[in-house]
């Protein structure tokens, strides 16, 4: 698909329809309208395509005919916001392709807000009536907007990762954790209106494994203890349950191949990170995702120095989650914390960024990229 739209592309470019539509007079003919929505159509595809499969746009670099959102009618014109949803994926590939080994700096996170801006002020620009549709139907509406929120996720996911006790990136935690959270819920009453095989279906499944992962990843942070007394105090493990029940209903429809082995890669995974850590527990686990393959998950263990009683530094909530802590510090027989890494078993990903390869590839820079 990605190379025949290559192709479409180039031939359009021969013809001049970019020029076409770049020059639009204010006085067109009907033939030169035409011709300037059949490439506006082409770009919103091959930029969709790139959204969905995560693969360079050959259309990047030409300028998008804005429709407005809002039609006549006072609607909420789907094709125009796909449009610029679009537009905004490319700027969210950009953030992803920004060197992994690099720590998160004052550039990068103000691009990442860069972005967010423009996702918050796209959704602004539609009625809040329209984010709430019916949960009876498939709609076009309802795809695009677990789009919305996937992006969001993949906009804040490398500095929520990086997030530690000094809470610097704590709002990009709490946004993808929100965004994460919506796209389950979406998930959960989307997938199964989706007609069985439709082209749709492999993809959603894979952007909802990006979801999933963050909410696991969350739910480790959580005291276990609480959570077993009050299971309503952690969303996110509930919502990553019922998302394992979901997507293994999914795996028994047509095109559900996806869903399948996601299934078994987020158990495995949950498996490991619920643990309690310890020197003697699991500390890692090798298992295939779907599109990367072979992926080897580390448990390290770090060690956390005890807090001074006049220490005036503000307790984190990390802190605060470790099991048997009181009050925000760990106790003296259990100093140990989990950090999960991820490497790259194969070596034939070659769509895959170089930094990505290595022993030292950790989970804080994995851009969940799925």
């Amino acid at each position: 698909m990605w190379i025949r739209l290559r192709r479409i592309i180039a031939l359009a470019e021969l013809i001049g329809l970019p020029r076409a539509s770049k020059y639009l007079p204010a006085e067109a003919t009907s033939h030169q309208k035409s011709a300037a929505a059949i490439w506006e159509s082409i770009c919103v595809v091959d930029r969709m395509a790139g959204m969905m499969f995560n693969l360079p746009s050959a259309t990047k670099s030409y300028p998008s005919l804005h429709t407005s959102v809002i039609s006549d009618s006072g609607s909420v014109n789907v094709q125009a916001y796909i449009g610029r949803l679009t537009d905004i994926a490319l700027n969210v590939q950009d953030l992803d392709n920004a060197p992994s080994s690099e720590r998160p700096g004052f550039e990068q996170v103000a691009k990442v807000f860069a972005v967010d801006e423009k996702l918050r002020s796209l959704a602004e620009s539609t009625p809040t009536a329209w984010w709430t549709p019916s949960i009876m139907y498939m709609t076009a509406e309802r795809l695009v907007q677990f789009w919305h929120h996937y992006f969001t996720v993949r906009t804040h996911l490398r500095l929520a990762l990086a997030d530690d006790e000094s809470g610097r990136f704590r709002l990009n935690y709490n946004t993808c954790l929100s965004a994460s959270q919506n796209m389950a819920r979406r998930y959960i009453d989307l997938r199964p209106l989706l007609p069985a095989g439709f082209f749709a279906c492999k993809t959603t499944d894979l952007q909802i494994l990006t979801a999933a992962i963050f909410l696991t990843f969350d739910t480790s942070k959580v005291d276990a203890v609480s959570t077993q007394n009050n299971p309503q105090s952690n969303p996110s493990a509930t919502l990553a349950a019922q998302l394992v029940d979901a997507m293994a209903a999914a795996s028994e429809r047509a095109g559900g191949e996806v869903a399948g082995k996601a299934v078994v890669a987020l158990q495995s995974l949950q498996s490991l990170m619920g643990r309690p850590p310890s020197e003697a527990a699991q500390k890692e686990m090798t298992f295939n995702l779907p599109m990367l393959g072979k992926i080897s998950v580390t448990r390290k263990i770090n060690r956390v120095q005890r807090q001074q009683s006049n220490d005036t530094q503000p307790l984190t909530v990390w802190q605060g989650s470790l099991p048997g802590s009181e009050n925000g510090v760990p106790p003296q027989g259990n100093d140990t914390i989990p950090f999960w890494s991820m490497d790259v078993l194969d070596e034939d990903f070659t769509f895959l960024p170089d930094a990505m390869y290595g022993d030292n590839f950790s989970l804080p820079d994995f851009g969940f990229t799925l």
